[in-house]
């Protein structure tokens, strides 16, 4: 497969054949503590009862990292797929920044990440101005979360979910 063909191939990965309760379980774990951890560290005083709870915010904090990781595993599956076809073998213990590094993690994890940074700031900017007739809700360090926090929680879960598909494949081979 050359290159350029591979390139675009990854995207395909986000079809909806790879969806399992697997991959839909872990995605729902990981979510409600990722965002349980964001909502204590971005409305501690409200998590302790000083203030009123800010309930988008709050929403976009579980429902955004549900959706990269599910994304994810989606894309990161299709790849494995893709090494499987290409016959490409790998080893039980590769590691997991060589995963990171050479396979192409990290640009499908910025794609994911800027997709789900736009969609989240376009919708708490509309939110924002619907609620307060301003931007108010869409601080500075909302909107870096938006895009950077994609970025990690992707790259984690596409590198997690290729070294747990290889590792599959080496065992299923042998």
């Amino acid at each position: 497969m050359s290159q350029s063909h591979h390139q675009q191939a990854w995207f395909r990965g986000v079809s909806f054949k790879y969806l399992t309760v697997d991959v839909l379980k872990r995605s729902l774990i990981l979510s409600i503590i990722i965002g349980a951890i964001l909502t204590l560290l971005n409305q501690p005083s409200a998590i302790f009862g000083q203030v009123e709870l800010k309930l988008l915010p709050t929403i976009f904090m579980f429902i955004t990292p549900f959706i990269v990781i599910t994304l994810s595993q989606l894309v990161a599956n299709e790849q494995a797929r893709i090494h499987e076809a290409n016959g490409q073998k790998r080893s039980r213990n590769i590691s997991f920044v060589n995963i990171l590094v050479n396979h192409n993690v990290v640009p499908r994890a910025l794609i994911i990440a800027v997709v789900m940074g736009l969609i989240n700031c376009i919708l708490m900017g509309l939110i924002s101005l619907y609620e307060n007739e301003s931007l108010s809700l869409l601080s500075t360090s909302l909107v870096v979360q938006f895009f950077i926090l994609p970025l990690i929680f992707g790259g984690l879960s596409q590198t997690l979910t290729l070294k747990r598909q290889f590792k599959l494949a080496v065992k299923a081979s042998t």
